[in-house]
């Protein structure tokens, strides 16, 4: 009734939970993998860097940063 494809190439549950497992690793390291982008800093950190960017790209003056700046690091 079942073929050898069923539940990780007949191993029966146990490579059913053994396939889940290795799923759910692979979810894990995704995500993890995600975070790295710098996303983990804290909201300062954040709102700094997007400062320096706008800063970068002329859409704020040096006085408006330093003001900003002074905001966000209170």
């Amino acid at each position: 009734m079942m073929g050898p494809g069923f539940a990780a190439a007949g191993c029966g549950p146990f490579g059913l939970l053994i396939g889940l497992l290795l799923i759910g690793l692979l979810i894990y390291f995704l995500k993890s993998r995600k975070k790295s982008d710098g996303s983990n800093l804290p909201d300062s950190s954040k709102a700094m860097e997007q400062l320096k960017m706008r800063l970068a790209q002329g859409d704020i003056t040096p006085e408006e940063y330093q003001k900003m700046r002074d905001i966000v690091s209170k």
